[in-house]
């Protein structure tokens, strides 16, 4: 049974100077285990989310780079010859255009994957152990 910290023990009795400091102790290590137990278990789940996240993160950098040096070969083949032919353009400067086009769609799968990378920096973990400063909650304590 709970009691507030001045009141009395159930038997009418009065509290007996530090008879009751044992139970405190006790029960604040109790309370410190339960807090860590917490933070561990919001620790393991964010790790398994990070596990989930990692393989799609690999998968979008190999699909990036697989592009990047494939240049999808075959559509673009088919673009520089009509363009050669058809529209009697330089084959240095088309050939420069199709660089260009691939450079950029690479780049925004690279820049899909860079976006999911913070997921992985497991952000509530992070904020549950760190301590704030009391005189600036915006900083954080060393």
């Amino acid at each position: 049974m709970n009691r507030s910290p001045g009141s009395p023990p159930p038997d009418g009795g009065t509290r007996q100077g530090l008879a009751g400091l044992p139970a405190g102790i006790q029960g604040l290590l109790q309370e410190a285990a339960a807090a860590l137990s917490a933070r561990v278990h919001l620790l393991a789940l964010e790790l398994r989310r990070a596990r989930d996240v990692l393989p799609k993160i690999i998968a979008l950098l190999v699909l990036a780079a697989v592009v990047a040096l494939t240049g999808w070969i075959a559509l673009w083949a088919a673009v520089v010859l009509m363009l050669v032919q058809v529209a009697g353009w330089s084959p240095i400067w088309t050939m420069v255009l199709v660089l260009v086009v691939n450079l950029a769609a690479a780049g925004l799968l690279a820049w899909r994957a860079v976006a999911m990378v913070p997921l992985l920096a497991l952000p509530a973990t992070l904020h549950h152990f760190t301590v704030k400063n009391a005189n600036s909650p915006n900083e954080v304590s060393p």
